[in-house]
């Protein structure tokens, strides 16, 4: 079965993707390496489900990024907040 879905989470390897009806823990595929494209938190996916009870599939897809960020490594961001101390250290805004 093939789903749509989200990466939340990536960690050695092994990637939570997020759909509409739950979330399933999927490994990339070979062809990713070899294209040196890296899955990351936040891209869209396509995934192949192969077993539904234990919740678990195989990345097919990485659809189009609307962009990236290196660190801390997501992709798609919509909002991002920078935070400094207003004293202690006193900020430099040069």
């Amino acid at each position: 079965m093939i789903k749509t879905g989200r990466i939340i989470k990536g960690i050695g390897g092994i990637y939570t993707v997020e759909c509409d009806d739950g979330s399933y823990e999927c490994s990339a595929r070979g062809r990713f390496r070899k294209a040196r494209l890296t899955p990351t938190v936040g891209d869209n996916v396509v995934i192949d489900v192969l077993d539904e009870t234990c919740a678990t599939g195989a990345l097919n897809e990485i659809k189009p990024r609307f962009n990236h960020l290196i660190r801390p490594r997501v992709a798609n961001v919509d909002v991002a907040v920078i935070t400094m101390a207003a004293r202690s250290p006193d900020p430099d805004f040069v």
